[in-house]
């Protein structure tokens, strides 16, 4: 009897710390993308172009409140994920590991147009309009609490 108490205490303290480290791995990987996709894939015209569209401006100021934290009630906001780690999560059900791997090895290089333009088939292929809209507007909002931050 006493085994199997040990044993169960084991496997629940390793299921603890599977989940606190799938997590805590979800949440880096989010901040990481994010960052890389702010920093190098986001430019000045494609943030104009997208807060052009009136709907588009108030999905993003509805993710960005006055503080600069996000805001992740649904019930505001129609798209498909609100936060940067669902984001990470729905590519990562759509990309393996080793795809992921091989995209950021050749984004870190540096992308042809040609490379660029074969990337962005790629994503077209395998996420649907609303996620690439949502992946967009969730940049866009973290670049603005980005801007906030670097204000304060």
């Amino acid at each position: 009897m006493k085994k199997i108490v040990i044993i169960a205490s084991i496997l629940v303290m390793i299921a603890f710390l599977g989940n606190y480290t799938y997590n805590y791995m979800v949440g880096f990987a989010s901040d990481k993308v994010i960052e890389h996709v702010v920093n190098d894939l986001l430019d000045e015209q494609l943030i104009e172009e997208l807060l052009s569209d009136p709907a588009i401006e108030e999905m993003v100021q509805s993710l960005v409140n006055e503080k600069g934290n996000t805001n992740t009630n649904k019930s505001q906001v129609n798209l498909p994920f609100t936060t940067k780690e669902e984001g990470v999560k729905v590519v990562l059900t759509k990309f393996s590991l080793g795809e992921m791997k091989e995209i950021a090895t050749q984004v870190q290089g540096g992308l042809s147009t040609a490379e660029q333009y074969e990337l962005a088939n790629q994503l077209k292929e395998r996420l649907t309009e609303a996620e690439l809209e949502a992946l967009m507007i969730i940049g866009v909002a973290e670049l603005q609490k980005e801007i906030l931050k670097k204000k304060q």
